[in-house]
């Protein structure tokens, strides 16, 4: 699940010691490997929504 670049984002990579990246550049990186099927976004009054999206992918 990609991170968002967000506020919150942020704080999860000071907690966890990890970069964000951009979801365009998670979907070019992925698509080397996986067909996209779709992409979720969850619904913005859960907190999982603040900080991530989720990328259906099938392996090419």
């Amino acid at each position: 699940m990609p991170v968002k670049p967000s506020v919150v984002g942020t704080v999860l990579e000071l907690l966890y010691n990890f970069k964000t990246h951009k979801k365009a550049a998670v979907r070019t990186a992925a698509a080397k490997y996986f067909n996209i099927v779709g992409n979720y976004e969850f619904p913005i009054i859960e907190p999982i929504a603040w900080s991530k999206t989720i990328f259906l992918l099938e392996k090419k």
